[in-house]
Protein backbone atom coordinates (compact mmCIF):
# COMPACT_ATOMS: atom_id res chain seq x y z
CA UNK A 1 0.00 0.00 0.00
CA UNK A 2 2.44 2.51 0.81
CA UNK A 3 4.22 1.40 -2.19
CA UNK A 4 1.35 2.44 -4.09
CA UNK A 5 0.81 6.04 -2.62
CA UNK A 6 4.31 6.45 -3.31
CA UNK A 7 3.92 5.49 -6.84
CA UNK A 8 1.06 7.54 -7.32
CA UNK A 9 2.66 10.40 -5.67
CA UNK A 10 5.90 10.10 -7.71
CA UNK A 11 3.58 10.13 -10.82
CA UNK A 12 1.45 13.16 -9.93
CA UNK A 13 4.47 15.33 -9.70
CA UNK A 14 6.30 14.10 -13.20
CA UNK A 15 3.33 14.27 -15.33
CA UNK A 16 2.82 17.91 -15.61
CA UNK A 17 6.66 18.44 -16.70
CA UNK A 18 6.39 16.40 -19.93
CA UNK A 19 5.24 17.79 -22.85
CA UNK A 20 5.61 21.48 -22.47
CA UNK A 21 5.44 24.00 -25.45
CA UNK A 22 6.95 26.79 -23.84
CA UNK A 23 10.63 27.57 -25.19
CA UNK A 24 13.52 25.31 -23.20
CA UNK A 25 15.10 27.99 -21.75
CA UNK A 26 11.97 29.11 -19.57
CA UNK A 27 10.93 25.76 -18.98
CA UNK A 28 8.62 25.38 -16.08
CA UNK A 29 7.27 29.44 -16.33
CA UNK A 30 3.44 29.67 -16.56
CA UNK A 31 1.52 31.41 -19.22
CA UNK A 32 -0.39 34.34 -17.59
CA UNK A 33 -3.11 35.38 -19.55
CA UNK A 34 -3.20 39.07 -18.38
CA UNK A 35 -1.19 41.07 -21.61
CA UNK A 36 -2.37 44.48 -20.36
CA UNK A 37 0.62 46.79 -20.12
CA UNK A 38 2.81 48.26 -23.09
CA UNK A 39 5.48 46.12 -24.27
CA UNK A 40 8.94 46.62 -25.87
CA UNK A 41 10.97 44.50 -28.58
CA UNK A 42 13.90 43.00 -27.71
CA UNK A 43 14.37 40.02 -29.96
CA UNK A 44 12.74 38.90 -33.43
CA UNK A 45 13.35 35.57 -35.10
CA UNK A 46 12.69 34.58 -38.74
CA UNK A 47 12.18 31.20 -39.26
CA UNK A 48 14.89 30.05 -36.25
CA UNK A 49 16.89 33.00 -37.29
CA UNK A 50 18.22 36.05 -35.17
CA UNK A 51 17.00 38.88 -36.53
CA UNK A 52 18.01 41.42 -33.61
CA UNK A 53 15.76 43.54 -31.67
CA UNK A 54 13.47 46.66 -33.21
CA UNK A 55 12.76 49.77 -31.30
CA UNK A 56 9.12 49.56 -31.40
CA UNK A 57 6.72 48.79 -28.84
CA UNK A 58 3.02 46.82 -28.06
CA UNK A 59 0.52 47.70 -25.70
CA UNK A 60 -2.15 45.75 -24.99
CA UNK A 61 -5.12 47.98 -23.56
CA UNK A 62 -8.22 47.52 -22.18
CA UNK A 63 -11.69 46.23 -23.89
CA UNK A 64 -9.29 43.67 -25.56
CA UNK A 65 -7.30 46.26 -28.09
CA UNK A 66 -3.97 46.96 -28.74
CA UNK A 67 -1.57 49.10 -30.47
CA UNK A 68 1.45 49.16 -32.35
CA UNK A 69 3.78 52.63 -31.97
CA UNK A 70 4.04 52.68 -35.63
CA UNK A 71 0.46 52.28 -36.25
CA UNK A 72 -2.52 55.17 -36.00
CA UNK A 73 -5.24 53.00 -35.78
CA UNK A 74 -5.90 50.49 -32.40
CA UNK A 75 -6.50 46.46 -33.29
CA UNK A 76 -8.48 44.41 -31.29
CA UNK A 77 -7.14 40.99 -29.54
CA UNK A 78 -8.50 37.80 -27.95
CA UNK A 79 -6.40 35.30 -25.93
CA UNK A 80 -7.05 31.86 -24.72
CA UNK A 81 -4.55 31.13 -22.15
CA UNK A 82 -6.36 26.98 -21.60
CA UNK A 83 -4.71 26.08 -24.73
CA UNK A 84 -1.73 24.50 -24.94
CA UNK A 85 0.29 26.40 -26.27
CA UNK A 86 -1.66 29.61 -25.33
CA UNK A 87 -3.81 31.13 -28.51
CA UNK A 88 -3.73 35.17 -29.41
CA UNK A 89 -5.42 36.73 -32.22
CA UNK A 90 -4.88 39.96 -33.49
CA UNK A 91 -7.18 42.03 -35.53
CA UNK A 92 -6.60 44.91 -37.73
CA UNK A 93 -8.05 46.79 -40.55
CA UNK A 94 -5.69 45.94 -43.28
CA UNK A 95 -6.55 47.85 -47.13
CA UNK A 96 -9.00 46.11 -47.71
CA UNK A 97 -11.18 45.18 -44.52
CA UNK A 98 -10.30 43.21 -41.00
CA UNK A 99 -6.99 40.86 -40.94
CA UNK A 100 -6.35 38.14 -38.11
CA UNK A 101 -3.25 37.08 -37.55
CA UNK A 102 -3.70 33.33 -35.62
CA UNK A 103 -0.52 33.46 -33.21
CA UNK A 104 0.71 31.80 -29.99
CA UNK A 105 2.35 33.26 -26.70
CA UNK A 106 3.92 32.40 -23.95
CA UNK A 107 4.46 34.93 -20.64
CA UNK A 108 6.59 34.46 -17.69
CA UNK A 109 6.38 37.64 -15.55
CA UNK A 110 8.11 40.23 -17.77
CA UNK A 111 8.98 38.37 -20.72
CA UNK A 112 6.64 37.34 -23.42
CA UNK A 113 6.90 35.84 -26.73
CA UNK A 114 4.55 35.58 -29.45
CA UNK A 115 5.17 33.44 -32.88
CA UNK A 116 2.71 33.73 -35.78
CA UNK A 117 3.25 32.10 -39.46
CA UNK A 118 5.58 34.56 -41.71
CA UNK A 119 2.25 34.77 -44.17
CA UNK A 120 -1.36 34.89 -42.73
CA UNK A 121 -3.26 31.32 -42.32
CA UNK A 122 -3.03 28.79 -39.35
CA UNK A 123 -2.01 29.17 -36.56
CA UNK A 124 1.63 27.74 -35.05
CA UNK A 125 1.29 24.45 -33.43
CA UNK A 126 4.21 25.39 -30.53
CA UNK A 127 7.46 27.41 -30.88
CA UNK A 128 9.71 25.58 -33.19
CA UNK A 129 7.95 25.68 -36.33
CA UNK A 130 9.38 26.61 -39.32
CA UNK A 131 8.86 29.61 -41.59
CA UNK A 132 6.99 31.84 -37.55
CA UNK A 133 8.25 35.10 -37.06
CA UNK A 134 8.57 35.67 -33.40
CA UNK A 135 8.83 38.30 -31.08
CA UNK A 136 10.32 38.34 -27.76
CA UNK A 137 9.07 41.56 -25.22
CA UNK A 138 9.72 42.90 -21.92
CA UNK A 139 7.29 44.83 -19.87
CA UNK A 140 7.84 48.88 -19.36
CA UNK A 141 4.80 49.83 -17.95
CA UNK A 142 1.50 48.14 -16.99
Amino acid sequence: MRRTVCLLAAVLLVLPSLGSDAPKEDEGAAVRDDLQGTWQVVGRENDGNDIGPEDSQLTFLPSERYQWDSEKRPGTYRIDASREPAHLDLTRIGRYGPVTQKCIFWRNGDTLRIACRTKEGERPKDFREHKLLVYTYRLVMQ
